[in-house]
């Protein structure tokens, strides 16, 4: 019972934070951006995910605090310090991105920009990522190898839901089904998804009626705390089985885009135009 009280409590802080951040960032218009309909919108709701993140994790602490001798608060805390450096680095990755606001997307992009001698943000994004994918692998990693490519999972879920971000609350129902089955599970990792999880329910209401965007800031950040998860919660062959799905679909983003796959596949065309404005 203590379990699911400190889920739900998560869950609801969060909701309620990022309702909050975020009609506050809409109202004052941050980082407008044009969004894939040409709209001008705030493209940073996903500072709103992420603080509201934070005061979930902060009500865990509490609740550890007062009840040191509870075990599940206790792990959880632990935990979420993870979760928080692989979130707010990531999220603070994408906020450069956001802010440097290149045209340049994927990795062919970015090595033809380095081929005329050009850093782009992308690239120093990108090589930030699997930089900080490699430090926050290592706590909870045995070994070199495992660490690098623990951290190149983290790194490409990040990237991942950032390549998904260009459809009005794609990035956040693509975090809810990597993140619901993961909370299945259980153990120290499920107050931080379930906090985030309602950070996601917080502000995607408002991303789907096109009166802000999640951004790169909120993409990368989410994208990293699934990562961890899945770091954290799977065997051995289940992180391989993972990494290797997250290339492929990498790959796929290089060619024929994964807008044009989603488009293809009648369940999932359903899903992402679920609760948008209608074209």
């Amino acid at each position: 019972m203590t379990t699911f009280w400190l889920w739900t409590g998560a869950g609801l802080t969060s909701m309620l934070v990022a309702r909050r951040a975020g009609s506050d960032i809409v109202r004052r218009g941050a980082l407008m951006r044009r969004n894939y309909r040409g709209l001008e919108i705030p493209n940073a709701l996903g500072i709103a995910a992420l603080l509201a993140l934070v005061a979930g994790l902060a009500l865990v602490a509490f609740v550890h605090a007062v009840a040191p001798n509870a075990p599940t608060p206790a792990a959880a805390s632990s935990a979420a310090v993870v979760f928080l450096a692989a979130g707010l680095g990531f999220g603070l990755l994408g906020l450069w991105d956001d802010i440097a606001s290149e045209t340049d997307r994927g990795f062919r992009a970015h090595a033809a920009a380095l081929r005329r001698g050009r850093l782009s943000s992308g690239a120093i994004k990108l090589g930030g990522g699997a930089v900080l994918g490699f430090v926050v692998a290592a706590p909870i990693t045995r070994g070199f190898w495992g660490t690098v490519a623990n951290g190149a999972l983290i790194a490409l879920f990040a990237n991942l839901l950032n390549l998904l971000d260009v459809r009005p609350g794609r990035a956040g129902k693509a975090f809810g089904l990597a993140a619901i089955p993961l909370l299945a599970f259980g153990g120290p990792t499920a107050p931080t998804l379930a906090a985030t999880l309602g950070a996601v329910a917080g502000v995607l209401p408002v991303e789907l009626k096109e009166r802000g965007m999640l951004g790169d800031v909120g993409a990368n950040g989410l994208g990293a705390v699934a990562g961890v998860a899945v770091v954290a919660l799977g065997a051995g062959w289940v992180r391989l089985l993972v990494l290797g799905l997250l290339v492929v679909l990498h790959l796929v983003a290089e060619g024929p885009t994964l807008s044009r796959g989603i488009d293809a596949v009648p369940p999932l065309s359903a899903l992402d135009r679920l609760g948008r404005v209608p074209e």
